[in-house]
C-alpha cells in the first residue's frame, strides 16, 4: 500500500487495516459482506443485499493518494453499483462509522521529507493530467489487443515522460506502464538509465523499483544487480529488511542471514524483523538475541516479531506470554487471539482452542483462520457435527486455502471415506514443506488404503529422509521406526498423535516433557538440495553445483543429493552429466522414485520417447506409484509420439494438480494445438500470461511477435515452441528456470501475479480519483 518509496505502513496500522478488511464493525441492516482485498492505496469491500444486489465499496485515503495536496487524514467513500434502486445509505454510514472510529489509530510515516514529497505529489499529478487520455487509451485497448490506438497512446506517453528525464515519478510511471505493457525486459533499462541520471541521493527509489520488477518477472541477474546497489547506495533498517527479505525468498540464507545481522544493530524495534528472518536461515541463537532485544523494545510491532520468532526458537511460553501481552493492549488484540487460538491446537488443547476461536468470532464474524481451526478442534474432540458446519461454512465463505483443504481430508479420513481424503490431501500436497504433518495424515490415508502393504521399509526410510537430520531432533519427537513391533498404520497414527492439531506446513510435537517443538528445517537433506538449486537465482550456475558438492559429500549413503542435482543439470540441459548422478542414486537405492523420474526426463529430452516410458514405468512398479512430475514428462513423450489422448490426461493431470507447473502448461497448449483445438490453447496462452509474464514477454522479444499483436493458432503454437525450448528440460512444479538467446538464466516467480491487471488497476484508480462526481465525503 502506497507509492513506492513514499509511503510504507507503519507500526499500528495494518492491523487496522485488517480489520477494516473483514467487515467486523459494519452493522448495516439487510446487507451481507462478502469480502475485500487491498489494491494500491485503497480498500475495496464487496457487500450484498438478500435481492442479490451487489454493491462495491472503495475506501481511499486522501492523505495517502500521491495526487492531492490535502495535510490531513481524511478518507472519501466510493460507492459502485451492479444495478439502481437499492438504498444504500445505512450501508454508507455503517462504514463511515467503522473509519471515523478507526481513523485516530492512523500514523502516516513519511520516508521523505515533507518539501520533497510535495515536489512529488505535484510531479505525479502533472503526469497524470497531461497522460490521462493516453493511459485511458492503454488501460481500455490492452484488454482488446490487437488495436493501434494502444500503440499511439504508448508512443505519446513515453513521448512525454522522456521530456522529464530526472523526474522520479516520471520514471517510475514509465517502469510501470512498460511492464503493465507486457515489456519488462524494457522497463528495467528504462530505469537504470534514469537512475544514472539522479542525484545519489534520489537514486533509492528508482532501484528499489528495479529490485521490484526484477524479482516478479524472475529476472534473476538484474535483481540482484539492484539489491546489491542498493546496498552500496544506503544500508538502513529499510533496505536492509527488503534485501535481506528478498535474498531469504531466493534461499540465500547466508546473504539473508548476513544482512539481518545487521539489522539488529539499527533500531531496537527493527530487532523483530531480524530475528524472523534469521530463524527462518536456521540462524537460532541469533535469532534468540534479536528476538530478546526486540520484546525489550517496548514497539509493539517489534514485540510482534519477536513472538514469532521466540515460536520456532523453541521458547513457546516466551511467544505466548507476548501474544497474551498483545491480545489485552494492543492494536493486534485480534491477531493475537489468533496466534493463541492456533498454539493451543497444535498443542492439543482443543477445547482452549475452541474458546479463542469463539472469541475472534464475536468481533470478527468470517475470520476463516478462527473458523478452521474451531472446526479442526472440534473434529479432533469427536464432535463430527461441528466440524461438518465449519467446513461448510468456509465453503461458503469461498476459502481455499492449503490448511482448509487438510481438514476437508482429515474429516473424510476420520468418516472412512479414504479415497476422498487421499484427493484432498493430494491437492494439498503440491506446494508443501519438505515434511510436514500433511505427509503423516496422506501417509495415514495411504496405508489404510493399503497402498504399503507389508513392504513399509522404504515408505517409512523416505519419509524420515525428509525430517531433521539430528537425532536429538528426532529422539525429542518420538519418530522411531520399528519393523518388527508396529504396522505403517502403527507407526503413522503414533506420527499424528505427536502433532496434536497441527495441518500446517511447519512440523511441530507437544509433549508435557519438552512443551510444543518446532523443527526447523534447515537441518534437513532435502532443504538443503533446495537452496543449492535455488542457488542459481542469486549465485549463478557454478556457486549452485558447487554447493551441491559440498551437500553430497555430506550425505554420501543418501540418494536425495543426487537427484536434486541431477534435476538442476536436466534444468541447465546438461543430459550426460544429470544421468550419472541418477544412475548413482539407484546404486544406493533401488526404489528412488525421482531417479527413474529423471532417467526417463533424460531419455524424453534426447529424443528416446519410448525409452523414456519405459523407465517412467519401471519407476512406477519399484517405488510403488509415479511421482506427480512422472506426468508432465510423460504426458509431453505422448505428445511427441502422437498418443494426444494421452498426453491430453497426462497434462491436464499435472497443471491440475500443479497450477504453477509452467512446462506442463505449455505441452498441453501444444497437445490442444495439434488437435486443432484453438480454444483449449488460447486459454492457456492467457494463463501464462499470469504465472510466467517473464517467460512470456522474452518469448515474444526472441520470435519478433509486438507484445499487443493478436496471434492465431499457427502462432501461438511457434510461441509455445520456443516457450519449450528456452525451458531446457524444466518441467518443475517449485522452481521454474528458463534461458534467454543470449544464455541469461531466468526465473519464473511461482505465484500467480497478474501484472498487467495490477498495473492497469493503478493507472486506473489514479484517473478514478479525478473524477469528482464519483465520490462520496462525509
Amino acid at each position: 500500500m502506497g507509492n513506492g518509496s513514499q509511503f510504507v505502513i507503519p507500526p499500528g496500522q495494518d492491523p487496522i487495516i485488517r480489520q477494516m478488511l473483514d467487515g467486523r464493525a459494519v452493522r448495516a441492516a439487510g446487507w451481507i459482506f462478502r469480502g475485500a482485498k487491498m489494491r494500491d492505496r485503497e480498500i475495496v469491500a464487496a457487500y450484498q443485499r438478500a435481492t442479490g444486489h451487489l454493491v462495491t465499496v472503495i475506501l481511499a485515503h486522501q492523505a495517502q493518494a500521491a495526487f492531492k495536496q490535502e495535510s490531513t487524514a481524511r478518507f472519501a467513500i466510493f460507492i459502485k453499483q451492479n444495478a439502481t434502486g437499492a438504498d444504500t445509505s445505512a450501508l454508507l454510514a455503517a462504514i463511515a462509522t467503522q473509519v471515523r472510529h478507526l481513523e485516530a489509530s492512523f500514523v502516516w510515516q513519511k520516508t521523505v521529507d515533507a518539501e520533497q514529497q510535495m515536489g512529488d505529489a505535484r510531479d505525479v499529478h502533472t503526469c497524470i493530467t497531461t497522460c490521462e487520455p493516453w493511459l485511458t487509451a492503454i488501460s481500455q485497448n490492452l484488454r482488446k489487443q490487437g488495436n493501434n490506438d494502444v500503440h499511439i497512446a504508448q508512443t505519446k506517453l513515453f513521448s512525454w515522460l522522456t521530456t522529464k528525464p530526472n523526474s522520479t515519478a516520471a520514471a517510475l510511471i514509465g517502469a510501470r506502464t512498460l511492464v503493465a505493457l507486457q515489456q519488462p525486459q524494457k522497463a528495467l533499462p528504462w530505469l537504470a538509465e534514469r537512475t544514472e541520471a539522479l542525484p545519489p541521493e534520489d537514486q533509492s527509489s528508482l532501484l528499489l523499483e528495479q529490485l521490484r520488477i526484477a524479482s516478479e518477472v524472475g529476472f534473476c541477474r538484474e535483481a540482484v544487480q539492484a539489491a546489491e546497489a542498493l546496498l552500496r547506495r544506503e544500508r538502513t533498517a529499510r533496505t536492509l529488511t527488503i534485501t535481506a527479505n528478498f535474498f531469504l525468498a531466493c534461499r540465500d540464507h547466508e546473504r539473508a542471514s548476513e544482512l539481518a545481522k545487521q539489522l539488529v544493530n539499527c533500531e531496537p524495534e527493527h530487532s523483530g524483523i531480524a530475528a524472523k528472518i534469521l530463524s527462518e536461515t536456521g540462524q537460532l541463537q541469533a535469532a534468540r538475541h534479536a528476538a530478546s532485544r526486540a520484546a525489550q523494545s517496548g514497539v509493539e510491532e517489534a514485540a510482534w516479531h519477536a513472538a514469532a520468532a521466540y515460536e520456532v526458537t523453541e521458547n513457546c511460553d516466551e511467544a505466548k506470554r507476548i501474544y497474551s501481552d498483545l491480545e489485552k493492549n494492543s492494536s493486534r488484540r485480534l491477531e493475537a487471539r489468533a496466534a493463541l487460538c492456533r498454539l493451543a491446537l497444535w498443542e492439543g488443547d482443543y477445547a482452549l482452542a475452541i474458546e479463542w476461536a469463539d472469541r475472534i468470532l464475536g468481533s470478527a464474524r468470517n475470520h476463516t483462520d478462527a473458523i478452521r481451526w474451531r472446526a479442526a478442534a472440534s473434529l479432533m474432540l469427536g464432535n463430527m457435527t461441528a466440524a461438518e458446519a465449519g467446513l461448510r461454512e468456509l465453503e461458503s465463505l469461498h476459502d481455499n486455502s492449503v490448511e482448509t483443504w487438510v481438514w476437508r481430508g482429515e474429516f473424510a479420513l476420520c468418516s472412512g471415506d479414504y479415497q476422498s481424503a487421499l484427493q484432498w490431501f493430494e491437492k494439498a500436497q503440491q506446494g508443501a514443506g519438505s515434511f510436514s504433518p500433511l505427509d503423516i495424515v496422506a501417509g495415514v490415508t495411504r496405508a489404510q488404503l493399503g497402498e504399503w502393504g507389508t513392504s513399509y521399509q522404504p515408505f517409512l526410510d523416505g519419509y524420515v529422509s525428509k525430517l531433521p537430520v539430528a537425532t536429538e531432533s528426532l529422539r525429542r519427537l518420538g519418530l522411531k521406526l520399528n519393523a518388527e513391533s508396529e504396522t505403517p498404520l502403527e507407526t503413522l497414527q503414533r506420527w499424528r498423535k505427536l502433532v496434536g492439531g497441527n495441518r500446517s506446513r511447519t512440523l511441530t510435537s507437544y509433549s508435557t516433557e519438552h512443551g510444543l517443538l518446532h523443527f526447523n528445517e534447515c537441518d534437513n537433506c532435502r532443504s538443503e538440495c533446495r537452496r543449492a538449486q535455488d542457488l542459481v537465482q542469486t549465485g549463478g550456475v557454478e556457486a549452485a553445483l558447487a554447493t551441491f558438492q559440498q551437500v553430497v559429500e555430506r550425505f554420501p549413503d543418501k540418494p536425495f543429493p543426487l537427484c536434486y542435482r541431477g534435476e538442476l543439470l536436466v534444468w541447465l540441459g546438461q543430459y550426460d552429466a544429470a544421468r550419472v548422478d541418477f544412475e548413482s542414486a539407484l546404486r544406493i537405492r533401488q526404489d528412488t522414485r525421482w531417479a527413474y523420474v529423471g532417467l526417463g526426463a533424460v531419455d524424453l529430452l534426447t529424443g528416446n520417447c519410448s525409452g523414456a516410458i519405459e523407465t517412467f514405468e519401471r519407476g512406477a512398479e519399484m517405488a510403488n506409484g509415479a511421482g506427480p512430475t512422472t506426468f508432465a514428462y510423460r504426458g509431453e513423450a505422448y505428445r511427441l509420439q502422437g498418443n494426444l489422448a494421452g498426453a491430453v490426461t497426462d497434462l491436464t493431470h499435472a497443471c491440475r494438480t500443479a497450477p504453477l507447473r509452467v512446462g506442463a502448461w505449455i505441452n498441453l497448449a501444444l497437445t490442444h494445438a495439434a488437435m486443432d483445438d484453438s480454444e483449449a490453447l488460447q486459454k492457456i496462452y492467457h494463463e501464462l500470461h499470469k504465472i510466467a509474464p517473464g517467460l512470456l514477454a522474452e518469448a515474444k522479444v526472441e520470435c519478433a511477435f509486438h507484445p499487443f499483436e493478436l496471434l492465431g493458432p499457427a502462432a501461438q503454437n511457434q510461441l509455445m515452441e520456443h516457450m519449450l525450448k528456452m525451458l531446457r528440460g524444466n518441467r518443475s512444479s517449485t522452481f521454474g528456470t528458463w534461458f534467454n538467446s543470449r544464455g541469461e538464466l531466468r526465473a519464473v516467480t511461482w505465484r500467480k501475479w497478474d501484472i498487467a491487471g495490477e498495473m492497469l488497476q493503478w493507472m486506473e484508480s489514479a484517473i478514478q480519483r479525478r473524477v469528482e462526481n464519483s465520490t462520496r465525503n462525509y
